[in-house]
């Protein structure tokens, strides 16, 4: 068929549209009158606590067709029908979406009156009856909808919702949409054609009580069915009837929680949730309430999801601004990976990227455990094993003590035998890192190979993969790196050419450091090290939480400065956050960049990097300012330097003119203003890294611009030749305006201001000594006491050369033996002097002897030197009146404590008397403030007493052997503690972690929020100790087989409950839970496991 000469597709007619009828006519006035209709509201209030009815009329003038008359109402604001008992949401059940309609039972009720409301009609932005889409929908979302009268009068009654939110009066207005109506063959009243209303609460808001809310852990499990524990808190007086309190998440946030079974719950009962299971309701009639709402069980292969709840402003209710929003993450158990990086090192030096025993250094073995997923507060336990029979085949040492960042080296794990085959690792970060640092090696002979894998585990997911690493006796057996060796860059991806970015904010964004290697990359990776510019520059940056690609996770290096990766890929990146302080530093820079080391070459176009950091995008560059000398003399005429320090590199040029036009200019404008500008030769005045823009001296202001980072002044000081005394001039940074580009530093206040002495002569200008912090001896005379005894022997002193020690220091002991008539040290007339220490076993804090004995301590005009009592005292003998020895400071690696020790000659020695004035040395050996280590013997740590700085507050405590006491009731928590061998005692307040270590030990917690692995050995864990603890105290290891019992006081068996917690067991009193024994199985406790007095 064809019509006009273009052919007509195949299609059907539909029979009910088949035509249409219209209507031609010359004027207006010859066409019929069209109805009317007429649209109002009652009452013009509505109240939620009275209940009122909101009444919509509808009248209509003219005759009615067949099928009624639809009207479009349109809604001045979304969601005005969610105000009104009337709405239905659903969630679909094939697709999950969320949707909207009006309640069946409301439009089949008398409610609607000549008309009819189609369920469907209310507009919630998707025309299928399945979904929603509140974007599209506007401000009509859940407001307009359409109504059709089917009579000339009819009538919507909408009941009010009293939904104990506490809202603002708010007023609304409806209307007739007239496009619609004239589309649909009618005319709106022009006079009555449209209705508003307030709507009010009716009650007085609550100004008591005041909830707040918090959750346990953050991280749930779905695999474990972790349970998300929420706690409500109540401050004022609460209802005889309770207070209804709302919790509202994202839609469908609630479905992600099993309400399948029985909820705990204390304190209330649970309401409900709403429709699309995104607000809970909950009655709360106790000051605490908690629900317990365990997570779905779904398949594994879900996708993570972050849940944010808050707490909704109710009509009963304040809310606690401090605790009024929650988040947790829902996921499938994390999958924990394991890779290793092994090396020789002399301190931070890699010798080799091998692990070799015979080399000039230490073989450091680094197990990196990575996490894909969000680690549990707590820590996630994960067991590392290895395939050597006994690891201590791996590690030689009596006391191996790894270090772990990002988590904790718990306690070996042991197999059927109870030999040690591993590690037993907290995970508390995605990243861990276990080092070996006190060396690795075989007894075997010839190149040994050891894996490492992760064990299944509970909680997480092994890859299964394993790594291995070979361990050689000597150079020689190492195989020879590629040729050419492989060239190694790094940059800042996404950096461009210029290789500039904004500046990291810190907890904001996130940079990624590109490694690229050119050339052949060995089986095991190359082992690159990047190293920053400052002094523990690792910690500026949320390292742990980094995510790597095409390498292994950096291992830091022993100072915090940088850190060893090892490239696996030809492109490799690291992407992290600037770690989040409380420390206001502006904008400051640091620089990272590639250390030579064996196994690469590098690039040089691409040898580092440097970035800027700020506190946030508000931050400035901060400026400090110092000075040399202090001390000026006017008839020398004085060089006077002040150096202007800022914390980043002043901008090249500045971004947009100024507002009077100025072309921009680079760098920035800092004043220093003096109250002596005439005690200078300004014409010497000279600047260096900047510019002198103006000198006014009226004002006693310099205005420099700084052009670099840093910027130097100086001038020499005016020899005006009149006596004038002694006068002190000030230097001081001026406060910038708040359009400045920078501010006076904030992390050095006293560094705004410096001052100079100015002398008349050089005889009138004080002599002053170096500070205890240089490096000079100032050399000084002590008399040498004369014995009134003197029977010919000589009188001993002892010096040291230096008193302030760091790890790898040489300090040299010098003995004088002077004064002796009828004895003075001499081959052929040898003195020996005993010297004791104070510290036991204080020697081993220096080089002494290698593996075949042979000293490593240097002595001149000595014959011999034994090292006494445990590595105590030592004993020389001298055979030259000036004698000395020279130890130097064991390099170990360790964060220790400042530590400090004091040699004494000893007196009543047959061989010599001891000069009373130069009897004894200290030396201060320094450390990582708040780490203590204990001594072979018996040691006390008792928080605020003993030893000094001990104040229980984030400290570290290495006890070693002995029985010791470790009491942290005097801090206030979050100290990690090691009791190591024999049988210790801990007495814990709250926020501890303590290990005991091999030995029965005893653990009295106090209060809660410890975490308690006892170790091998018989231990007693007092989890009641005198009052029930507030929070609860974790037990990792409990094992009654080893003999491990419970202790309780004040409390009878019986008024204790014990049960499963997600596999644990939860131990609690009265409703108030007090410890949890991880792994351990509620059932198999019985009475005999507890000691109850």
């Amino acid at each position: 068929m064809e019509a006009d000469g273009f052919p007509i597709g195949d299609y059907t007619v539909d029979p009910e549209s088949a035509s249409s009828r219209v209507l031609f006519a010359d004027n207006v006035a010859d066409l019929p009158p069209l109805p009317v209709v007429s649209f109002s509201t009652t009452p013009q209030v509505v109240n939620e606590a009275e209940g009122t009815f909101l009444v919509m009329d509808f009248s209509f003038e003219g005759e009615i067709p067949d099928g009624g008359v639809t009207v479009n109402l349109e809604g001045d604001a979304a969601r005005i029908m969610e105000q009104f008992d009337v709405v239905q949401a659903g969630i679909d059940q094939e697709t999950g979406n969320i949707f909207y309609r009006f309640d069946e039972d409301f439009v089949n009720s008398d409610n609607i009156v000549g008309g009819i409301l189609d369920p469907f009609s209310l507009e919630d932005g998707d025309p299928a009856e399945n979904n929603s889409d509140p974007e599209a929908a506007g401000d009509a979302f859940l407001s307009s909808f359409s109504f059709t009268i089917t009579e000339n009068t009819a009538s919507i009654r909408l009941p009010v919702l009293d939904d104990f939110v506490q809202e603002d009066d708010a007023t609304f207005t409806y209307s007739p949409a007239l496009e619609s109506a004239v589309e649909s063959g009618y005319l709106v009243d022009p006079d009555v054609n449209s209705g508003t209303f307030t709507l009010t609460e009716g009650v007085e808001p609550a100004t008591s009580p005041t909830i707040g809310v918090t959750v346990g852990s953050t991280t749930l499990i779905r695999d474990e069915q972790t349970v998300m524990e929420l706690t409500f808190t109540s401050e004022g007086d609460i209802p005889a009837e309770g207070v209804v309190v709302l919790l509202e998440g994202p839609p469908k946030g609630f479905a992600e929680f099993d309400f399948s079974e029985p909820i705990n719950i204390t304190g209330g009962t649970i309401v409900g949730t709403d429709d699309i299971a995104s607000t809970l309701s909950l009655l709360i009639t106790d000051p605490t309430a908690t629900v317990e709402l365990p997570v779905l069980l779904e398949e594994e292969g879900q996708e993570t999801i972050v849940l944010p709840f808050t707490l909704i402003d109710g009509e009963q209710y304040e809310i606690d601004p401090e605790a009024s929003a929650i988040e947790v993450t829902i996921q499938d158990p994390p999958v924990i990976s394991l890779g290793l990086l092994g090396g020789t090192f002399n301190g931070n030096d890699l010798i080799v990227p091998h692990l070799v025993e015979q080399a000039d250094g230490i073989p450091i073995l680094s197990v990196v455990l990575e996490s894909d997923g969000t680690i549990p507060e707590g820590g996630l336990i994960v067991d590392v094993n290895t395939d050597p029979a006994d690891i201590t085949q791996l590690v030689n040492e009596p006391q191996f003590n790894p270090i772990a960042f990002g988590g904790q080296v718990i306690s070996a794990i042991y197999d059927e035998a109870g030999i040690a085959t591993g590690l037993r690792v907290r995970m508390d970060d995605p990243n861990t890192v276990v080092n070996f640092q006190n060396g690795v090696g075989f007894d075997a002979t010839g190149p040994q190979t050891v894996s490492f894998f992760v064990e299944e585990g509970d909680r997480y997911i092994s890859t299964g993969e394993a790594a291995s690493i070979t361990v050689y006796d000597t150079l020689e057996q190492v195989p020879p790196p590629p040729e050419p060796l492989p060239e190694v860059g790094v940059t800042i991806a996404g950096g461009g050419i210029s290789q500039q970015v904004p500046p990291l904010v810190e907890g904001e964004g996130d940079i990624t450091l590109e490694l690229t290697v050119e050339g052949e990359i060995p089986t095991d990776g190359v082992i690159t090290y990047l190293k920053t510019d400052q002094e523990a520059g690792l910690g500026e940056f949320d390292l742990l939480n980094a995510e790597v690609v095409g390498g292994l996770f950096p291992s830091p290096d022993g100072d915090g400065e940088g850190f060893y990766f090892k490239v696996t890929e030809p492109t490799a990146t690291i992407t992290v956050q600037a770690a989040v302080d409380d420390i206001e530093e502006g904008i400051e820079t640091i620089d990272f960049s590639l250390q030579s080391v064996p196994g690469y070459t590098i690039d040089d176009d691409a040898q580092g990097i440097s970035l800027e950091l700020a506190d946030d995008e508000n931050s400035k560059i901060q400026v400090s300012i110092d000075s040399s000398p202090i001390d000026l003399v006017a008839e020398e005429e004085t060089l006077a330097t002040i150096t202007l320090n800022l914390s980043s590199p002043p901008p090249a040029i500045k971004p947009i003119p100024s507002r009077d036009g100025t072309p921009p200019e680079a760098g920035i404008l800092i004043t220093v203003q003096t109250d002596g500008l005439q005690e200078f030769n300004l014409d010497s005045l000279t600047a260096t890294g900047g510019n002198i823009v103006n000198v006014n001296t009226d004002t006693g202001t310099i205005d420099i611009r700084a052009l670099e980072q840093t910027v130097t002044i100086t001038a020499t000081v005016a020899n005006d030749g009149e006596a004038e005394g002694l006068e002190t001039v000030l230097f001081t940074l001026v406060e910038p305006g708040e359009d400045a580009d920078y501010q006076i530093s904030t992390t050095n206040p006293e560094q705004n201001q410096v001052s100079f002495d100015i002398y008349n002569t050089l005889n009138e200008s004080p002599v002053r000594v170096e500070s205890a912090e240089s490096d000079d001896t100032i050399a000084i005379s002590i008399p040498i006491a004369i014995n009134v005894d003197d029977d010919g022997r000589p009188t001993v002193s002892i010096e040291v050369d230096e008193t302030e020690l760091i790890e790898g220091d040489d300090v040299t002991f010098s003995f004088d033996a002077l004064g002796g008539v009828d004895l003075l040290p001499s081959p052929n007339e040898p003195v020996t002097i005993l010297v004791n220490g104070d510290t036991l076993g204080g020697l081993a804090e220096f080089e002494l002897f290698d593996e075949n004995n042979n000293p490593l301590f240097t002595t001149v005009g000595i014959e011999s030197v034994s090292i006494l009592d445990d590595e105590t005292n030592f004993s020389a003998v001298l055979i030259d009146p000036d004698a000395s020895i020279t130890f130097s400071v064991v390099d170990d690696g360790l964060n220790e404590a400042e530590e400090q020790f004091t040699y004494t000659l000893a007196d009543e020695q047959p061989d010599y008397f001891v000069d009373p004035n130069a009897e004894s040395v200290t030396i201060t050996i320094e450390g990582v403030d708040g780490i203590f280590f204990g001594t072979p013997g018996r040691d006390i740590f008792d928080a605020g007493l003993t030893p000094p700085g001990f104040d229980g507050v984030n400290n570290t405590v290495f006890a070693r052997e002995g029985d010791d006491l470790i009491d942290t009731v005097g801090g206030s928590g979050g100290n990690t503690l090691y009791g190591e061998q024999d049988n210790d005692t801990f007495i814990l307040r709250s926020n501890d972690t303590a290990f005991g270590g091999e030995g029965e030990d005893s653990f009295f917690l106090l209060r809660g929020d410890n975490i308690i692995t006892g170790g091998p050995g018989a231990d007693e864990l007092w989890l009641v100790a005198s009052d029930i603890p507030e929070s609860v105290n974790i037990i990792n290891d409990f094992n009654d087989i080893d003999g491990d019992v419970l202790g309780i006081a004040s409390l009878d068996f019986d008024q204790l409950t014990i049960s499963d917690a997600n596999g644990d067991t939860l131990i609690a009193a009265g409703g108030n839970p007090f410890a949890r024994l991880i792994g351990v199985d509620a059932n198999s406790l019985s009475e005999d496991n507890f000691i109850i007095v």
